[in-house]
């Protein structure tokens, strides 16, 4: 007989809210997506406007919540505001949903290799490439076995371009003649790579992913309302979800809010197909002989909220529907504008320390890159390793020297005497250079380029010059030998 029992337990549990998860959303969009992002909530959001003026630019007007503006209106703001700034520095440390998944699968300790490789995943991630390499790059980079990554590779075969996976595990298995069971072990993995939904089967496990990822518990009312009524969902029947999920009509519109800004189909980020422009957010110039950051905010539409609403309020003062709904539409516009200004601060002090540290190559060129790791860089800006990923990621920074996309001046490098890095791809740049210059009758070996760069104060292995010399396509020494 099944005995059955009530245990009250309490957690204390970690969650990203609502505008916590709009700030980083907001941090990780490229300028021409935020362009189209601001415009949608433009068109959602009647009590935003786009102001006419430089000055009017992300201004937040006094006293627009509808609230006489004595004492009581004026701490119930400040604390708003507060509230948020707290919220949104919390998230530095609360922060280990899309790109710190590696932290869940493995663990680093103090293996040089190990932290190289996951460097070199955090950093060298790039917007152009394809779903399945940025997908098989994170395999071959989560400390796997051969079998293991043999299994994955075969699964993330199977992902379309939506990032939905199509296979099945019976099947799967019965092809590379291994038990089910391994390959549910990968799938798991597979699944906790970015993009965060990446191999669902459908819509409804690809939202349920991005939500675990989040750290939703499993009877949270996002949770329950994808898991269990998401054609309810669809077609935004809130009343009836009301009544099959027990909650007030509040509750459901926040939680359908947040659900509605997941990523249905996560894949389609990598469409190839699709046209690319680059627009730098940064400028770097000199001035008086000093290098100078300025992040451009000519691209971003000036948003206010409108004082139109000041006045309906005002006039609809005995219908509480109608001045709830306008306090609920003012308190997400402004929490939209500072999301905006806490993204260009943050993309500003990060673009700031990455010309402190790259001073020699913006100065020299290549040769003076130096290594430099999105850790340091967080701990210099104060705020999380993966913050600096999301903000530097799809952003590019106009140079005297090119336009470079804010991840390229992150490397790891070399000790070359003192607290001086040199950065791999200026290792690379002294490869390539020393080939070009080479006998071609006594081509140059792996051996014989790292004692080279021992003797410039690199130390380098052979077996890393091998690397990198695959890398830069260039030939064995016997395959380049001309007679």
């Amino acid at each position: 007989m099944v005995h059955q029992e009530l245990h009250q337990e309490m957690r204390q549990l970690q969650t990203l809210s609502p505008q916590m998860q709009q700030a980083l959303y907001l941090l990780q969009l490229p300028i021409m997506q935020l362009q189209a992002q601001i415009q949608q909530e433009l068109e959602s959001n009647p009590v935003l406007e786009q102001a006419a003026t430089e000055h009017e630019r992300l201004e937040v007007e006094p006293g627009v919540m509808g609230e006489p503006e004595g004492d009581g209106a004026s701490s119930e703001g400040q604390a708003e505001e507060l509230d948020f700034r707290e919220e949104f520095e919390r998230l530095e440390t609360m922060d280990r949903d899309w790109r710190d998944m590696m932290s869940q699968t493995q663990s680093f300790g103090g293996d040089p290799d190990e932290e190289e490789r996951r460097a070199h995943m955090m950093e060298s991630i790039v917007r152009s490439q394809g779903l399945q390499d940025f997908l098989l790059e994170q395999l071959r980079t989560s400390g796997c076995t051969d079998a293991e990554v043999e299994i994955g590779e075969y699964l993330i075969g199977d992902i379309d371009e939506n990032g939905y996976w199509t296979g099945e595990v019976a099947q799967v298995a019965a092809e590379l003649e291994v038990e089910p069971a391994a390959v549910e072990e990968m799938l798991v993995l597979v699944r906790s790579f970015d993009p965060p939904g990446v191999g669902g089967h459908d819509l409804r496990e690809c939202l349920l992913l991005q939500l675990q990822r989040l750290e939703f518990a499993e009877d949270s009312l996002e949770i329950r309302m994808v898991r269990d009524h998401l054609e309810v969902l669809g077609k935004r029947q809130f009343r009836q979800l009301e009544k099959l999920l027990q909650a007030d009509s509040r509750e459901i519109q926040a939680a359908a809010e947040l659900i509605s800004q997941l990523d249905p189909k996560p894949g389609r980020r990598f469409d190839s197909g699709s046209d690319f422009y680059v627009v730098p957010e940064v400028v770097v110039e000199k001035v008086d002989g000093r290098w100078t950051v300025q992040v451009k905010n000519d691209y971003l539409p000036h948003l206010r909220i409108s004082n139109l609403y000041r006045k309906l309020m005002q006039e609809q003062g005995e219908n509480p529907e109608v001045v709830r709904y306008i306090r609920d539409k003012v308190r997400s516009g402004k929490l939209l504008i500072k999301a905006l200004q806490e993204r260009q601060s943050t993309i500003y002090r990060i673009a700031e320390e990455i010309v402190a540290q790259q001073e020699d190559f913006l100065e020299h060129g290549y040769q003076g890159l130096k290594g430099m790791r999105m850790a340091e860089v967080a701990d210099r800006v104060g705020v999380h390793e993966t913050t600096v990923s999301r903000a530097v990621n799809g952003k590019y920074m106009q140079t005297p020297r090119g336009i470079f996309e804010m991840r390229f001046f992150f490397n790891a490098g070399y000790n070359v005497g003192g607290e001086h890095s040199l950065a791999n791809r200026a290792v690379k740049e002294s490869i390539a250079e020393m080939v070009a210059k080479e006998d071609k009758a006594k081509p140059l070996s792996d051996q014989e380029i790292a004692l080279r760069l021992k003797e410039q104060g690199i130390p380098i292995a052979r077996r890393t010059i091998a690397k990198y010399r695959d890398e830069l396509k260039i030939l064995p020494s016997n395959l380049r030998r001309e007679s």
